[in-house]
């Protein structure tokens, strides 16, 4: 999905503003802290999200996202810090009077209304002339192709339909911004899947600032400019899906976001790019290619890897760095995926993903194999927090 916008920076992409010191934000969240009592709900955050994103608030239950949004919605006022939205101080300004709309996980749809009037309920109780309620709701019910459903009553619509009147309900009144709360939550997985697509293509139809709360990794990796991952109130990392998969910036995200097997152990040395670890928990040396300055040896770090970058061979690779041998404890087959959990001499579980390429009915790796697992320096990733 490409966001077309100009930058004064001719080096930096069109379609990721937050690397412009020039761009503007369009929504920003600076130093928010929520207190409910003696609990808090939010530490100090700061975000910048830029017109025309559709970005991420990723985290477990309880993590602080959804008060967040609701937050920039104007359904709470923050503890401290402030909300700006395009150039606005909307801190303390009320929700009917902010330039956004909300998304609710329910649909909070009126079951006694069909689908035209649901969707034009809010332009009616703004007084708008029924003429324009008629454009804009048929333009709406376009967008999300729902046009021969506009008699129906929510009762008579799929899951996905409903969910397409909710938003387009949402979008008919024209919000700078659209805050999504959980927005998929209510459908089944192939549903989901194809519904993230039809969200992602409405998005770049109509260029909305979206701001979307999920707790599913896969559904904010396949919808999002950049992604905020949070936990206990606090911003972890911010970053574009690949950043954050690739490149977490500790151990919270690197465990949170995907599946990923960490080795435990101490700096042994650096070369040509390199860091050396010693690990207990394996009896040859890691390698972790870094570019940043050398840690002194003897700093404790994690060596994380993911199972897709593992690679099983034959034969024994045990005196090379980065390799171990290992038996199969337990898999799951996944059709185009099987999935391996591990067990070396040390007890060190570790999560393996082999692709399937051919059609074969018959495991060539199965349940209590010995095998030999190996990745590159390359492919490994050093936690120092």
């Amino acid at each position: 999905m490409d966001v077309v916008r100009n930058t004064a920076d001719p080096d930096i992409p069109s379609d990721q503003p937050w690397l412009s010191s020039s761009e503007t934000p369009f929504i920003e969240i600076r130093n928010v802290s929520k207190q409910f009592g003696s609990f808090v709900a939010l530490q100090n955050v700061n975000l910048k999200i830029y017109k025309g994103e559709l970005f991420s608030l990723l985290g477990g239950s309880g993590c602080g996202k959804t008060t967040l949004l609701r937050l920039i919605a104007g359904f709470m006022m923050p503890t401290q810090g402030s909300i700006i939205i395009d150039g606005q101080d909307m801190t303390n300004v009320p929700p009917h009077l902010r330039p956004v709309n909300m998304m609710f996980q329910s649909y909070a749809l009126f079951p006694h209304m069909n689908v035209f009037n649901n969707i034009a309920y809010g332009l009616k109780k703004e007084g708008v002339a029924k003429a324009e309620i008629k454009e804009r709701v048929e333009d709406a019910l376009n967008l999300v192709q729902l046009r021969p459903y506009a008699t129906r009553k929510p009762h008579q619509l799929s899951g996905g339909q409903r969910q397409r009147v909710a938003l387009a309900r949402a979008l008919v009144k024209r919000p700078k911004a659209l805050l999504l709360d959980e927005p998929l939550a209510a459908l089944d997985k192939k549903l989901r899947e194809h519904t993230q697509y039809e969200l992602m293509n409405i998005q770049h139809k109509v260029g909305i600032t979206f701001i979307v709360v999920t707790h599913d990794q896969e559904e904010a990796m396949t919808l999002s400019t950049r992604i905020a991952v949070m936990d206990q109130g606090q911003v972890y990392q911010v970053g574009r899906p690949t950043e954050i998969y690739e490149y977490p910036n500790c151990r919270f995200t690197a465990d949170f976001i995907g599946t990923m097997t960490i080795f435990e152990g101490r700096v042994s040395g650096f070369s040509n790019s390199q860091m050396h670890v010693q690990s207990p928990e394996l009896s040859n040396e890691l390698l972790v290619k870094y570019m940043g300055a050398p840690l002194p040896v003897g700093t404790s770090v994690g060596v994380a890897i993911r199972p897709e970058k593992i690679v099983i061979s034959p034969q024994n690779l045990h005196d090379r760095p980065n390799s171990v041998n290992a038996k199969v404890r337990d898999l799951g087959y996944f059709g185009g995926v099987t999935s391996y959990r591990m067990v070396t001499d040390s007890g060190k579980l570790i999560s393996v993903n082999l692709t399937n390429v051919g059609r074969d009915i018959n495991l060539k790796i199965d349940w209590d194999a010995e095998v030999h697992l190996s990745w590159s320096a390359d492919a490994a990733i050093l936690l120092t927090e």
